[in-house]
């Protein structure tokens, strides 16, 4: 294996981490929403209550569209990975490490975020039920 070779595969391995650590999130964000529904349903709501746990939705809707966002970034650097293995690792310094930077620092932050947000959540339900 050449070394832009083995730099691709690297890249393609940080690609498919990065989906499984985004799925998983997907998943943790769906069962935060199922929560928040359990908990309007079951709990009395008084109208304070009821405009946070409304926030919470916004918050936990708004992490949908970011993943969505994210996802999209995702596709769009493995098809530019792809490319890049058929043009011998010619671009391999230039567009593909300046996105990987890109998306590995956006999605750092995203899961900085969203890690805030679940804890969040669910400290102020343990306070608050």
């Amino acid at each position: 294996m050449t070394g832009a070779e083995t730099k691709i595969k690297q890249l393609q391995h940080e690609s498919e981490t990065w989906k499984r650590d985004l799925g998983f999130t997907v998943e943790e964000n769906v069962a935060l929403k199922n929560r928040l529904a359990e908990i309007i349903s079951a709990a009395q709501v008084t109208p304070e209550f009821l405009q946070r746990l409304e926030a919470y939705q916004n918050d936990f809707l708004a992490k949908d569209e970011a993943l969505r966002l994210i996802f999209t970034e995702i596709r769009e650097w493995d098809k530019l990975l792809v490319t890049e293995q058929y043009l011998d690792g010619k671009e391999t310094n230039g567009k593909l490490l300046t996105m990987q930077k890109r998306l590995s620092r956006a999605i750092e932050a995203f899961m900085n975020e969203f890690n805030r947000l679940k804890f969040d959540f669910n400290n102020y339900m343990s306070e608050t039920l």
